[in-house]
């Protein structure tokens, strides 16, 4: 097989080399192409080749010029035959049906399936080389019906007797006279199965492509060649076809004439020069490259570029990107160059003007300093530049703060300027001034030289964002360019705090401060003769602690109705969070310095007091009970009032009374 695909891409390589490129002016997109080909199979039994030939007629989409890929929906009609030939006896043949003769014996399989397909295809072009080159890669898959019948030669068509094998392996007929499992003596096998494939083929006419092409048919059984082999596991069968073939294009259909009134779409060509133009462009080599974008032509007979002169200038054009290019020769002055571009709906014209100066304006770019941001420690400086259109330092003026410097130096070859200076605390300000028989130019730039070093804060500990829980904190930084305690300033809530030494030789300052609750914002200056650096720390204290009650006072009866409550509440920072109810109604209260106290009208019976205290971080609450009674009131006793008598006398016997 390798020597039929080596003769076949050898064979198309060569007609190749005579090949023209595509012309969809003149091609249509209807197109019927023939091959011929090699037949073989990916089966169970090894394959022998064979040969089929075949036709396609389809369509092609999106097929013009700049389409970077193409489409083709095609019809294919394929016939050949398809053979096997074992060489060695099969130990896993199932020797039923037709094979069963060559139980006893063991047979050698071998196989012809008749095969005819009708199928419809998609093709994917890279329509882009194929418009530049003429070669056109593609690849297509396709779906469609396979007929077929497969056959064995399983018999002497001399003796009608069978093979011996292996002894008569060489000595075959090639009749296939006997229809093998799975396949009807009177009709073909009907079975939809799927292909793809791929090609590669070149025009060489303007409607005409050869090419090569291979296809692969999935069958999606393991019947094609008349054996079912599970051993060691069962593989649904290939078929393939390797072809030359040549398509023809179908003549282009003439452009029907409008009806009266109709309006034909017919875009007029149009020309756009590259960005980097500008009419009037200048140019300092005689050597200039015109690029420009022409589209809606068919090729380079619609485009024409003149000069000055009217004369024709050679350009090259590709209608896959529509850009134009041409490497012109310009003369001292105005040159002007006229695109003209033209198709059957019209024309578009652009002219474009170059001067060429065949002198150089000067120009310059600065080395050293590199920026205007420049800063510099010592006063030594080299200061350099570009210079261009000079040859020497004729036309060339340094100026440093306004003075003309006159130890300048200028390499013609590398066109660098140097002179070595010495700078000026501060910024220094230079100044290069060009002139040369083109034109002049001049342009400044500016270096700071810094004679001392202005602080830097480079770290704390702790850093910014800090969450503590004690209000002490011993804030350490690392502070450079500085020599004293006495060159920082530290401010804590916008209260400056004097607590600070300062360790030169480590760089380390070392800050006690005394943290309020929640955030704490500390802002650290370091100051020189230089200037200065600020650094912001925020540093979150949450000491917030449990409240805890403590109620002076234990559970008690009491026979006045006024009770006077105190408490001692810790961790409450003032009476917010605070309540004090009786029997669950609130009551008034004052609290100070940790003591609370309260005026309580007792109700007759028991009473409930309950101190709560709550806080974010948590809460407390006691209870005392005092149980009023009043007292009963106080009956005094009856007293008998006793009258004094004197004692009677008794009366004599016999003696009246009165007189």
């Amino acid at each position: 097989m390798k020597e039929i695909l080596l003769t076949l891409f050898t064979f198309s390589f060569c007609i190749i080399i005579s090949a023209q490129k595509i012309d969809y002016d003149n091609s249509s997109k209807l197109f019927m192409g023939v091959n011929l080909g090699g037949t073989w199979n990916t089966t169970d039994v090894k394959y022998k080749l064979g040969a089929g030939w075949g036709l396609t007629l389809g369509k092609s989409y999106n097929y013009n010029y700049g389409k970077i890929v193409s489409f083709d929906i095609r019809a294919r009609y394929l016939s050949g035959n398809w053979y096997g030939q074992d060489t060695s006896i099969s130990n896993s043949a199932d020797y039923s049906g037709a094979l069963s003769a060559y139980q006893s014996q063991g047979i050698i399989h071998n196989f012809k399936s008749k095969t005819r397909r009708l199928a419809l295809e998609l093709v994917v072009h890279l329509n882009g080389l194929t418009e530049k080159t003429g070669i056109d890669p593609y690849v297509f898959g396709g779906i469609g019906l396979t007929f077929n019948r497969t056959y064995g030669n399983l018999l002497q068509i001399d003796s009608l007797s069978n093979y011996q094998y292996p002894a008569d392996l060489n000595a075959l007929d090639d009749t296939y006279e006997s229809v093998l499992d799975g396949y009807n003596a009177k009709k073909y096998e009907v079975n939809v199965m799927p292909s793809l494939g791929f090609g590669l083929g070149y025009q060489i006419g303007k409607a005409t492509t050869i090419g090569i092409e291979h296809k692969t048919t999935f069958t999606q059984q393991d019947v094609f060649d008349g054996v079912s082999n599970s051993i060691p596991r069962s593989k649904n069968d290939l078929y393939h076809y390797t072809s030359l073939y040549i398509q023809f294009r179908v003549n282009k259909t003439p452009r029907e004439n409008p009806l009266p009134n109709q309006t034909v779409s017919c875009p007029k060509p149009i020309i756009k020069f590259s960005n980097s133009y500008r009419d009037n462009s200048v140019s300092t080599s005689p050597q200039f490259s015109i690029n420009a974008t022409v589209t809606n032509v068919s090729g380079m007979s619609n485009i024409s570029l003149l000069n000055s002169s009217n004369i024709m200038v050679p350009y090259s054009y590709d209608s896959y990107s529509n850009q134009l290019s041409a490497n012109v020769i310009l003369n001292p002055g105005i040159n002007i160059f006229t695109l003209t571009a033209t198709n059957e709906c019209g024309l578009d014209q652009k002219t474009i003007t170059i001067q060429y100066k065949d002198c150089i304006d000067p120009s310059l770019s600065f080395i050293n300093p590199s920026s205007e941001r420049t800063i510099v420690r010592v006063p030594s400086f080299t200061f350099s530049a570009s210079i261009n259109g000079l040859l020497n330092t004729q036309g060339i003026l340094v100026y440093q703060n306004g003075v003309l410097l006159n130890n300048i130096s200028f390499n013609p070859t590398t066109h660098i300027l140097q002179s070595n200076v010495t700078l000026l605390p501060g910024q220094n300000t230079f100044t290069v001034s060009l002139t040369n028989n083109c034109g002049s130019t001049s342009s400044s730039t500016s270096v700071t030289y810094e004679n001392c070093i202005k602080p830097k804060i480079t770290s704390t500990n702790p850093i910014t964002n800090t969450v503590v829980s004690l209000p002490a904190l011993r804030l350490k930084a690392s502070i450079d360019n500085i020599t004293s305690k006495e060159n920082i300033t530290v401010t804590l809530n916008g209260r400056q705090v004097s607590t600070t030494t300062y360790n030169s030789t480590t760089k380390t300052a070392d800050i006690s401060l005394q943290l309020s609750s929640g955030t704490n914002t500390i802002i650290i200056s370091a100051t020189n003769n230089c200037g200065s650096d600020n650094e912001t720390i925020i540093i979150n204290l949450n000491d917030c602690i449990a409240p805890v009650i403590t109620i002076n006072g234990r559970n008690s009866t009491v026979s006045a109705a006024a009770y006077s409550l105190s408490a001692s509440i810790v961790n409450m920072p003032s009476k917010a969070g605070i309540t004090v109810t009786l029997n669950g109604s609130p009551q008034s209260f004052t609290f100070s310095n940790g003591q609370l106290t309260s005026k309580i009208n007792l109700k007759d019976g028991e009473n409930k007091l309950i101190v709560s205290a709550v806080r974010n971080c948590g809460t407390d609450s006691k209870t005392v009970s005092i149980i009023y009674t009043k007292p009963k009131p106080i009956i005094k006793p009856a007293v008998e009032e006793k009258k004094d008598t004197l004692p009677s006398t008794p009366k004599p016997k016999g003696k009246k009374e009165g007189g």
